[in-house]
């Protein structure tokens, strides 16, 4: 029998800030109203929260950690709705638009440069690269969910063999080693050999030798469920 779905509390969330971004100590304020359901009945809590030199970014999550801190008091487990006009809060990042479209001048830097580097790398990561691919393949006319892993698995193979002239399977085949533990396979986690060793997805093992030091291989077709599969303790 499934369990009861948890009472919800709506935070309502506003905050300001005095003369944000300028050279000098800049006030702001922040508060909310907390509505929370008990039975039928509804109830409510207002509060404030201040800070003699902040910024708009900094009270809006100051407001939120406020208002959750006041649930938690109640010793209840409850479903949170956050509700605010702060894009730093719902969107997890905030850009002054205006000052990147129109640099200040001469003396006074503007990160524009690193912000694009930081985006070209975001935009690089495999993980963005096949959820833009799932979203043109969803699209396509003869969509077939069955071919869907053998798809996926051939994209695979070619992003890798474009990077480094290799295939995943490859990936995983040449760096192994017997005589190591765990087949000399890396964790997908940072910690070196400290952290809780486990399969290591294909694009996270170290480089493997220069082809030229190990001679041709026969491409790999396998699917992509098994390209990062452990093997078995009888290997």
């Amino acid at each position: 029998m499934p369990a009861p779905p948890l009472p919800i509390a709506v935070l309502h969330l506003d905050e300001s800030c005095l003369g944000n971004g300028q050279q000098r100590a800049t006030p702001g304020g922040g508060g909310g109203l907390i509505e929370a359901r008990a039975g039928r009945a509804i109830h409510r809590r207002d509060f404030y929260i201040h800070a003699p030199d902040t910024t708009n970014n900094r009270m809006a999550l100051a407001s939120a950690i406020a208002a959750l801190q006041l649930l938690a008091g109640k010793g209840k487990r409850l479903r949170v709705l956050l509700v605010s006009d702060s894009e730093s809060l719902v969107k997890g990042f905030t850009m002054d638009d205006e000052r990147l479209r129109n640099p200040p001048g001469p003396g006074q830097t503007v990160y524009f440069d690193a912000l694009l580097e930081r985006i070209r790398d975001i935009r690089a990561s495999e993980r963005r690269f096949y959820e833009k691919v799932l979203d043109i393949y969803a699209t396509s006319v003869d969509y077939q969910p069955e071919l869907s892993q053998q798809f996926f698995a051939t994209v695979q193979n070619k992003m890798h063999f474009a990077a480094h002239v290799h295939t995943a399977a490859e990936m995983v085949d040449e760096p192994a080693d017997a005589e190591k533990p765990f087949m000399g396979m890396q964790p997908t986690r940072p910690g070196g050999e400290a952290a809780r060793p486990r399969a290591a997805s294909c694009s996270t093992m170290p480089g493997p030798s220069p082809r030229e030091s190990r001679g041709p291989r026969p491409r790999a077709s396998t699917s992509a469920t098994t390209l990062c599969r452990r093997p078995s303790p009888s290997t």
